[in-house]
């Protein structure tokens, strides 16, 4: 994404055609968007339906500071994972 972003490039634009070439072509390819610096681009992603996303350990904890229930999801897989 940030790579796409510093070449002048669109990378909503590109990461969205991506997906829809995979849809209407029923590719079983994966799209994964990576090195995401923002939360309205992990929105933005999440909205285009990218498979997945790379990011920043205090990126990922701002994005799920204020949903409870993920925090509670995450609190039980570390008890459960040890």
């Amino acid at each position: 994404y940030s790579a796409m972003l510093k070449a002048g490039l669109n990378p909503e634009e590109i990461i969205s055609r991506m997906c829809y070439m995979r849809d209407r072509y029923g590719f079983s390819t994966k799209v994964l968007a990576a090195s995401l610096q923002t939360l309205d681009q992990i929105k933005t992603c999440i909205d285009i339906g990218v498979d997945g996303i790379t990011l920043k350990d205090v990126l990922f904890e701002k994005f799920i500071e204020n949903n409870s229930m993920t925090l509670e999801r995450e609190e039980n897989f570390l008890k459960i994972t040890g």
